[in-house]
């Protein structure tokens, strides 16, 4: 598997919860009450892409695992894995580590099953609430008693599940059920079991890139991973609702080191960033003053500030520029040729003249001294129709840069969310239902621009689960307390 693939695979698992973003190098377990489940698994090895989980029934992400199970890169690899998570969301406590081989995606786990289910695996046979998930099965004996293989028409390739107790292990691989036993017995350690972030809470995930980042970057040596760990509740009530804690690391490289260190919170709850309503998406983060030489910049930040200096202004300039809060949201609509599109809002404040020294480079530089009408509440600037609706214009508190008509309607649920983020380096909202649809329509807008030689079908089905797995996630709202974590909420 290519590292192209590999990316948009792993990246998958890190849209749903945040998006999200991914990395570990140490597996820890939880105390959920009782043995861990985790520390009865192998350890995966430290150097590929990995998803752990483990939860008590209530706090199982199941939809967030869905969707991962059923994106494109890991369903077309075989695995039964998503057939196989309503049992792992159905029993009281559940571990689970999903990893990637030479040979494709590979998942074990262990979960914990009630007196009814584990007579019917002691008898070799399938419990009542498995059977919705296979089609068709048919269940083999494997060696000792409640070990055995299970093959279905709905699975690419045989699962095989040993009963031990109330504790019942799966695996897509005879190797791993084998390496399950070698924990059992004492012969290897199991995955280490303490989480790091609110051990009482009921779920807790871990997800790693395995340096896949590292390696697209071109690092030499040790390709370190980038690693994010969550430990989440819900309201109790439903899965609808909820919080969470989140810690990364490993992404120093990525930002960049100076950038990284010199990052600074700011007081959100006294900004009305302008966000566009029918919100798909929108962050904000405090940027550090990057310096005199921009050349240290990491490469995604250099190409921003490369940009403003073709358009004539200074290095200072440009740092000051970059230098402070700003928002950039999804959302709206807005009309390019004939086609219907959400528009994109950049959100600057407090940059003073500067502002106004951009936008006199703006419309002198893009689009031609072309003289932009008038914005209401704003003295300086303006907005453009042609070629399509274009808005660049400031006051002295804040300047606004997009794709969007000026009239577009407000949203207000993201000046709720800031009330209370009075010291946070940045956040991050997105609506998934709403990004569901939108990536619907984008991949119908693709179709229609891209050539005949270029072209690909549209997948309608998998577009589709993708659509309803997203519509059922709700919202989410990230908040970066600090450089190497936060807290975060779900809502519908």
């Amino acid at each position: 598997m290519n590292n192209g693939k590999k990316i948009l695979m792993w990246g998958a698992a890190a849209t749903v919860v945040l998006v999200l973003l991914i990395g570990v190098v140490r597996l820890v377990g939880s105390s959920l009450g009782g043995q861990s489940l985790l520390i009865a698994l192998p350890q995966p090895s430290e150097e590929a892409p990995l998803v752990v989980v483990e939860a008590q029934r209530e706090e199982f992400p199941l939809q967030a695992l869905k969707l991962f199970a059923e994106s494109s890169a890991i369903s077309a690899g075989g695995t039964p894995l998503g057939d196989l998570l309503p049992i792992f969301a159905g029993a009281d406590r559940s571990a689970l580590i999903v990893t990637e081989r030479l040979t494709g995606i590979a998942f074990y786990g262990a979960l914990q099953v009630d007196r009814k289910e584990q007579k019917a695996l002691a008898a070799g046979k399938l419990p009542d609430k498995w059977l919705s998930a296979f089609v068709a099965p048919e269940v083999t004996p494997a060696g000792a008693k409640g070990s055995f293989e299970i093959r279905a028409a709905n699975l690419m390739s045989p699962l095989y599940v040993e009963l031990d107790g109330r504790r019942a292990f799966l695996a897509d691989t005879p190797a791993d059920m084998e390496g399950i036993r070698k924990v059992r017995s004492g012969e290897t350690a199991g995955a280490k079991r303490r989480w790091s972030l609110e051990r009482r809470w009921k779920g807790h995930m871990l997800l790693s890139d395995g340096g896949v980042l590292a390696a697209m970057a071109g690092e030499e040596g040790d390709a370190d991973p980038v690693g994010l760990e969550i430990a989440w509740r819900s309201d109790g009530k439903s899965d609808k609702d909820g919080e969470a804690k989140w810690r990364v690391w490993g992404l120093e490289k990525r930002v960049g080191k100076n950038l990284a260190r010199n990052l600074k919170t700011h007081n959100w709850s006294t900004e009305t960033p302008l966000v566009p309503d029918h919100l798909l998406l929108s962050i904000g983060i405090n940027m550090p003053n990057p310096g005199r030489n921009m050349a240290n910049l990491p490469d995604w930040l250099k190409s921003f500030a490369g940009q403003l200096t073709k358009m004539g202004l200074k290095d200072s300039e440009a740092a000051g520029l970059l230098t402070g809060p700003m928002t950039l949201s999804l959302g709206g609509r807005t009309q390019i040729l004939w086609f219907e599109l959400p528009g994109v809002v950049l959100d600057v404040p407090g940059r003073g003249k500067l502002a106004y020294r951009m936008l006199d480079a703006f419309w002198s530089q893009l689009f031609m001294g072309a003289e932009p009408k008038p914005v209401d509440g704003f003295t300086y600037g303006g907005s453009t129709d042609l070629p399509f609706s274009v808005i660049a214009a400031a006051n002295d508190k804040k300047m606004v840069i997009g794709l969007a008509d000026p009239s577009m309607a407000q949203n207000g649920e993201i000046g709720k969310l800031l009330e209370g983020e009075k010291k946070a380096i940045g956040w991050l909202f997105v609506d998934l239902p709403k990004m569901g649809t939108s990536l619907e329509e984008m991949s119908s807008v693709n179709a229609l621009l891209s050539s005949e030689d270029d072209a690909r079908p549209v997948d309608g089905d998998s577009t589709k689960r993708l659509r309803d797995a997203l519509g059922n996630l709700g919202k989410l709202f990230v908040v970066w307390d600090n450089p190497t974590g936060g807290h975060a909420k779900w809502y519908k």
